[in-house]
């Protein structure tokens, strides 16, 4: 967060944008409502109903604090409308990350395929794994 307010302080933003449910998100958003800068929200209006969930409660601060939010499917802007958004602040966006594995789905097969071959490994008679060491 206190990097988030030394670039508003820096750069003077007229808005902010972030994607997501992060901690960096829920900082973004805070800094920028205490900068009085305008916050907008995309994938906003996603809810699990479990607070528990560390990503839920920067769902929650995030939306509640945007002026402008970005709802992926009719239920996110139900559950904005239900939570007292006003609607003059919601756009039904569509989903961003799954708009964008339809539309570059049929290349990732092709170079999935191209791949294999170069390997010479055949379709599924493989495992792919992946281990990230601390």
């Amino acid at each position: 967060m206190l990097g988030v307010q030394a670039a508003i302080k820096n750069f003077e933003p007229l808005a902010l944008i972030a994607e997501g449910d992060t901690n960096s998100v829920a900082a973004t958003t805070i800094a920028s409502a205490k900068a009085q800068v305008l916050f907008a929200h995309i994938e906003a209006g996603l809810r699990s109903y479990d607070r528990t969930m560390p990503e839920e409660i920067n769902r929650i601060i995030s939306d509640s604090c945007s002026e402008l939010l970005f709802a992926p499917t009719v239920l996110a802007v139900s559950n904005l409308a239900h939570e007292g958004i006003p609607a003059r602040k919601i756009v039904m966006t569509g989903n961003t990350i799954v708009d964008v594995a339809k539309e570059y789905r049929r290349m990732a097969v092709q170079r999935g395929r191209e791949l294999l071959e170069k390997l010479n490994i055949r379709p599924c008679e493989y495992l792919l794994v992946t281990l990230i060491s601390h």
